[in-house]
């Protein structure tokens, strides 16, 4: 039930409030750093690159430590399933991230950033 996920992240003290952009080229809800680590799985492959770029700028400046992020690793694989191919570890060097880590593991890609 929805109202037992809220209860027990209050008893941990953690927030999981939703908030929703009207417009994803909005800028995000919170201020900068306001998070150690910003999480998006398997979200991104389904827009365009203006606002991807858009949006991984937004987490690296809303998160103080570090972005995760997973993304369909082998986009051939997922054809007529609207993937659009990004080239994210440019994306992140151009934000100013640097890629700590990436994994591919079946048609998943994970990549690990950090603020330089």
């Amino acid at each position: 039930m929805p109202g037992d996920i809220e209860a027990r992240a209050a008893e941990l003290g953690l927030d999981v409030t939703q908030n929703h952009l009207n417009d994803p080229r909005d800028p995000f809800p919170f201020a900068d750093e306001r998070f150690k680590l910003a999480v998006c799985v398997q979200v991104l492959m389904h827009f365009p690159l203006e606002f991807v770029v858009h949006t991984v700028g937004e987490m690296l400046l809303t998160a103080s430590k570090a972005v995760i992020i997973t993304t369909v690793a082998l986009p051939e694989k997922s054809k007529g399933k609207h993937v659009f191919v990004h080239d994210y570890e440019s994306i992140f060097e151009r934000l100013g991230g640097q890629v700590e880590v990436r994994s591919k593991q079946d048609n998943t890609g994970c990549f690990f950033v950090t603020k330089v």
